[in-house]
């Protein structure tokens, strides 16, 4: 289960994190981490874009608790650096 970051400082930014699964979505690759901030689209209110170690983070979706990050293409690390678009915020 993703520990989502946004619940305990809504304010927050940027991030580190673990890469823990990685995936395809559609045609584009996701990875889940073991914590984030990014929110994902839930109860009307749209997800968080901003990328990950330089990646477009394009979508973000929860599935059974983990948080599935949908990428413009693909990451290489197993430990990221994430920035949340705080304007789009």
């Amino acid at each position: 289960m993703t520990v989502k970051l946004y619940w305990r400082d809504p304010y927050q930014r940027a991030f580190d994190a673990k890469v823990m699964a990685r995936g395809e979505l559609q045609g584009r690759p996701t990875v889940v981490l073991d914590q984030t901030a990014f929110y994902a689209t839930s109860g009307g209110q749209p997800n968080d874009t901003g990328v990950l170690d330089g990646v477009p983070v394009i979508d973000v979706l929860e599935v059974d608790g983990d948080v599935v990050h949908v990428l413009a293409g693909p990451l290489t690390g197993d430990v990221v650096h994430g920035e949340i678009d705080w304007e789009r915020r």
